[in-house]
């Protein structure tokens, strides 16, 4: 009995994983069957025609037969003259017939063809209904995540959460003061670098050498980010709506799957967005900013301000303006 309980337990079990695997995977099934379905009825709707010669031979025959009917080339078999009534019961029937005997003959490719279409469209289906989830389940992690930050700064202030947010790091390091009487002395000062782990936001972008848009000048890079910066700015006012890879592309960034997703939104009457980009490239704070603002450093970390998930109310976006 043990035996016989481990056995059914694991055939429920592989059942189970097929099952859910399946419904997994069934976006991908259903267009793989879809595309197969499409070919497979353009290959039958071909054979089909193929013989649709002989089945339209007959209709002919019997419609040329009516014709000498009619004209009296020849006579019926009791010898009664032919109406025209006759020849318009016997026009329709034949008509009937072939139509009929033709729809039959490409049935089963249209059958299959219609069945192929409806599973790319439920395949569709399926997709965009995965999707919306998946931006609602961004948009509520979004929104703990700057409510955190709002909490954050709060209690310890902007700049701590500044810190922690780009994975900022503090350093001592020395620095030669000259007082009024030309005296020098060494003073320890705490700044703060980033970590070699990351640059702390999942949207932040190191605007260096690699990128094709660098130039060897730190004022040069400094006017035209400022200027791509003031682009979108005015974009966004005008067109009400922004996404973060139209940024990247600008900005000789690899676009990515997030950024079809997140992007800014204005809105003067929104209250959960700041209705301006921000390069974070304007930051006095960041000892790393300072630098290339003054011209003492030719890279940058490019850290846009995004408001969040945009896709989900794209719609309202638009009709609202």
């Amino acid at each position: 009995t043990m035996s016989k309980n481990k056995i059914i337990n694991k055939i429920s079990s592989t059942v189970s994983k097929a099952g859910f695997s399946l419904k997994q995977h069934s976006p991908e099934i259903l267009v793989v069957v879809g595309i197969g379905g499409v070919i497979a009825s353009t290959v039958m709707a071909c054979i089909a025609t193929t013989k649709l010669n002989d089945v339209i031979e007959t209709p002919k025959k019997e419609l040329d037969k009516i014709h000498k009917l009619s004209s009296g080339e020849c006579e019926t078999q009791s010898g009664e003259p032919y109406t025209n009534e006759m020849a318009k019961k016997d026009t329709t029937r034949i008509y009937f017939k072939a139509g009929f005997d033709i729809a039959r003959l490409y049935l089963p490719a249209v059958t299959i063809g219609i069945f192929s279409l409806s599973s790319i469209v439920a395949s569709n289906n399926m997709l965009r209904k995965r999707n919306i989830a998946l931006a609602s389940a961004y948009a509520a992690i979004d929104r703990s995540f700057k409510e955190y930050r709002e909490r954050v700064i709060n209690r310890f202030g902007k700049d701590i959460d500044t810190q922690l947010y780009l994975n900022a790091i503090p350093v001592e390091v020395e620095k030669e003061v000259t007082d009024e009487d030309g005296n020098t002395t060494l003073v320890k000062e705490t700044v703060y670098q980033f970590s070699d782990e990351g640059l702390g936001s999942s949207y932040a972008r190191l605007f260096d050498e690699t990128n094709p848009e660098w130039r060897a000048d730190a004022a040069y890079n400094q006017m035209w980010l400022l200027a791509k910066q003031n682009y979108f700015n005015d974009l966004l006012k005008v067109r009400k709506f922004v996404f973060l890879n139209e940024v990247y592309k600008e900005l000789g960034f690899q676009e990515t799957k997030a950024g079809q997703i997140v992007g800014w939104k204005y809105d003067e009457n929104n209250s959960t967005g700041d209705n301006y980009i921000d390069f974070g490239i304007l930051n006095a704070a960041d000892p790393k900013v300072r630098d290339f603002m003054n011209g003492e450093e030719n890279c940058v970390i490019i850290n846009p301000n995004v408001d969040g998930d945009i896709l989900t109310d794209f719609n309202n976006i638009i009709s609202a303006y």
